[in-house]
């Protein structure tokens, strides 16, 4: 098998029960926090605009990653030149062995599937 080199690529990772709970703790806190802003706003004006929007931001985030029950971070993953097939690449993530895709191999990295030394050139 060929060795694969490492990259880092934004992959789709499920969240486990304690994910979501964790995330469920951190929408009430920032929900309350809205609310204290919300009450401070009445009083102190527009200087709160900014602190609001920042909750109301946060709040979407974790709320969209509650429901769809997954978040996208950067994994380090492997990609294999030449797999499936010639002329293409394949990225895996190592942690679960899934593919994360398979695109067409760069000229770059089609040069080094010949292997040419340094200062070497085709005949």
């Amino acid at each position: 098998m060929i060795e694969g080199k490492r990259v880092i690529e934004n992959c789709k990772v499920k969240l486990t029960e304690r994910d979501r709970v964790t995330m469920g703790e951190d929408l009430a806190r920032h929900t309350q926090e809205l609310i204290r802003i919300e009450v401070d706003k009445k009083t102190a004006g527009a200087s709160f605009k900014s602190l609001e929007e920042a909750e109301k931001a946060a709040m979407r985030e974790l709320s969209l990653s509650i429901s769809q029950g997954y978040v996208m971070r950067d994994l380090e993953c492997v990609v294999y030149l030449g797999s499936p097939g010639p002329g293409m690449k394949q990225i895996i993530r190592p942690d679960t062995g899934e593919e994360v895709r398979t695109v067409p191999m760069t000229k770059e990295e089609l040069q080094q599937t010949f292997n040419f030394g340094e200062g070497e050139k085709p005949q």
